[in-house]
């Protein structure tokens, strides 16, 4: 008998089928194929057979948006092909009953999933009642009732070759406020382009009330950009963002789908200083036709109306038709002073790669932990595709308006982050491109952490 329709990667306990790469500073070591958890879980015939689910410890019952990127770990050729790049999007639903219903580009599926003490994150899938259950590994922010949270695709089989970064936010019912200061994060798999594989960015942008971006960053090129453009928010935490990077000898005009969420404040409705533009979720439109029901365009929530002020937004730039297609992270700038103290701490934390020799392109998704102290010292360790072991440490300094610059130990290297307003979130970009070839190819990541709640 048929199980619900699959939608992810289905993964086997073996040997990778492709060739391990190691991450700079990488404490590697290379084990057995990960473990699954020993969890009884078992889902019902589409015909309305018994399903036997393990309860979460923690349970939820929210909708959220979900953004993917998947890619393999070794593209076939180089310049990249479009065709070789997946982005997702839809909608993520957690029930009280530790099951979970999934749409991402029109398929949607239901399986378990279980939240540790912690806010460890596992999301199952069951290919068949004969085959091992699927782990995704991952986070939600239950500690402040965040509603952020991420999963990791790790695992390839023959028939999927691919591995993916999910991430997300609550639905929340009214428009965001975006007007105010974010620090902005971006890394971005490019086709068709004989010098690239990948760019990353850090920088900073500001919204005005009329929803115009402005503001200015560092790719991984070296390059420093300008940024331009524009933000529609909606009634339902959609926003959609076009923005213009702007080089002294180029505009790339990037769209990106996105949701505003993680803790928020309810503010008064207050006077329009203009009209919301017509129409609806309009880059959804960009980027084809074959859009779940969630997420089809619908009409603008009034300009006036009860507004809530993100912290966080997360979303994926879609459009595979422009040369290329990515992640998108932005941090609200604090209103108040950042202090070492409160940010000290784990956080969960999930990372997506792009390897970026041109001799060597592909892809990692790892899930790990990152740490803080207060002393400006910290580490991550995670495993990546295959179960490969690896590390960072080093040194940061924290800003008052939650900018964070972390040095890598051992190379130099800088990289970019920012915590939110309420130090249950970090977003961290390394737009830093190492100059090395061979076993340890230059690479751009971009992390998203989750502070590990206190069981």
């Amino acid at each position: 008998m048929d199980g619900p329709q699959k939608y992810l990667h289905y993964w086997a306990l073996r040997d990778p089928p492709f060739p391990l790469r190691q991450h700079t500073r990488r404490t590697v070591n290379i084990a057995r194929s990960l473990l699954l958890l020993a969890i009884p879980f078992y889902v019902g015939c589409a015909d309305g057979g018994e399903t036997e689910v393990t309860q979460s410890s923690i349970q939820v019952a929210d909708q959220h948006y979900v953004w993917g990127l998947n890619s393999p770990p070794s593209f076939v050729a180089f310049p990249i092909q479009a065709t070789e790049i997946v982005p997702a999007w839809g909608s993520f639903t957690l029930a009280s009953n530790s099951q979970y219903q999934i749409s991402l580009n029109g398929s949607t599926g239901v399986d378990g999933y279980s939240i540790d003490d912690t806010g460890e994150l596992s999301v199952f899938v069951v290919p068949s009642s004969r085959a091992p259950t699927i782990r995704y590994l991952g986070a939600y922010g239950i500690e402040g009732d965040t509603g952020v949270y991420y999963f990791t695709d790790r695992y390839t089989t023959s028939a999927s070759n691919n591995l993916g970064m999910f991430w997300g936010t609550r639905i929340v019912t009214g428009p965001a406020d975006m007007e105010h200061g974010w620090h902005f994060f971006s890394q971005h798999i490019v086709f068709g382009n004989s010098l690239d594989v990948g760019r990353a960015v850090a920088g900073r942008i500001d919204i005005d009330d009329q929803g115009v971006i402005t503001g200015s960053g560092t790719e991984s090129t070296r390059v420093g950009l300008t940024f331009g453009g524009q933000i529609n928010s909606f009634g339902d935490s959609r926003v959609d963002l076009t923005i213009d990077y702007i080089d002294s000898q180029s505009t790339d005009t990037r769209v990106f789908l996105a949701s505003a969420g993680e803790r928020i404040t309810i503010t008064t409705p207050r006077t329009p200083k203009g009209p919301k533009p017509a129409g609806g979720h309009t880059s959804l439109g960009a980027v084809g036709t074959n859009l779940p029901p969630d997420l089809a365009d619908k009409p603008v929530t009034p300009w006036i109306a009860d507004r809530y002020v993100p912290h966080l937004a997360l979303g994926i730039d879609a459009d595979t038709s422009d040369g290329e297609a990515g992640l998108v992270a932005m941090v609200a700038v604090r209103t108040d002073a950042a202090d070492p103290a409160l940010l000290e701490g784990s956080y969960h934390a999930g990372v997506h790669t792009v390897f970026v020799d041109v001799t060597n392109p592909g892809t990692d998704t790892a899930a790990g932990k990152i740490t803080f102290d207060k002393n400006g010292a910290f580490n991550f360790t995670g495993t990546g595709a295959g179960g490969v072991g690896f590390s960072y440490d080093g040194s940061y300094l924290l800003a008052a308006d939650g900018k964070i610059t972390l040095t890598i130990s051992g190379t130099g290297e800088t990289w970019i982050g920012a915590v939110d307003q309420d130090y249950q979130n970090v977003i961290i970009a390394d737009n830093f491109v190492e100059q090395r070839t061979g076993a340890k190819p230059p690479e751009l990541n971009l992390f998203i952490g989750i502070r590990e709640a206190t069981p």
